[in-house]
């Protein structure tokens, strides 16, 4: 087991999400009916995301050539 962010996640199971758990259905759906919602009502199109922030996380250094850099170094 690993500590992740205060929470005990396994190492399969979603120690790699920055959120700390893997996803599940209800993760969709809960975003549809927001969506679907008076709440979402002045949303007119918009890319979402929902993968427990592995997106954000995924930098691929090394793939290809392509390195990170600082914005300073990239000038």
């Amino acid at each position: 087991m690993m500590k992740f962010k205060g929470k005990i996640a396994a190492v399969t199971g979603g120690a790699q999400q920055p959120a700390g758990r893997v996803g599940n259905p209800l993760d969709i759906a809960n975003m549809v009916l927001f969506l679907c919602s008076h709440k979402a009502g002045f949303i007119t199109g918009e890319n979402i995301c929902i993968d427990g922030g592995m997106t954000r996380r995924m930098t691929y250094h090394g793939d290809f050539g392509w390195t990170l850099a600082d914005d300073k170094e990239s000038v």
